[in-house]
């Protein structure tokens, strides 16, 4: 952008400004969901599902590329689906999970990616109430979601 300013009674006065112009990315949005508590009970494994389905694009582009990951855990299992915004992973080792969820859009030949977004997950030896979480029903750019199961 370039400002041109002049002296009103001297044109001889003229100065020249330039400056990058500021232009707001607009990034995709991931939404891991809500995080959860789960028991073993009396299993050897509990089989834990991971819903970005509330993750969007303020600008409404598809979500062409979806990576969930294992940012720590006792464990390092393998993950499910983890291209999709449903994936899932089989845990055995009681403890405290996080996993990460990024999202990426292609918009007229740019590439943009979201900010990871977290869930934690925390598995318990023995018997108790799970609390798993209902998804919204909106996403994160507040648009009607249709969760079929």
């Amino acid at each position: 952008v370039r400002l041109v300013v002049a002296a009103l009674w001297s044109l001889a006065s003229v100065a020249c400004f330039e400056a990058p112009l500021a232009v707001d990315v607009v990034t995709p949005v991931a939404d891991a969901g809500f995080d959860q508590r789960r028991f073993l009970g009396g299993s050897t494994s509990v089989t834990i599902d991971l819903d970005g389905r509330a993750s969007c694009d303020p600008q409404g582009e598809d979500l062409v590329d979806i990576a969930w990951s294992l940012v720590e855990g006792p464990e390092r299992p393998a993950l499910v689906d983890a291209d999709r915004l449903r994936g899932g992973v089989v845990l055995s080792t009681p403890g405290e999970y996080l996993f990460a969820l990024r999202v990426t859009t292609r918009a007229g030949g740019e590439v943009r990616e979201s900010a990871p977004d977290y869930v934690s997950v925390r598995v318990l030896d023995g018997f108790g109430d799970d609390v798993v979480v209902r998804p919204p029903s909106t996403d994160a750019c507040g648009r009607t979601l249709s969760l079929d199961p």
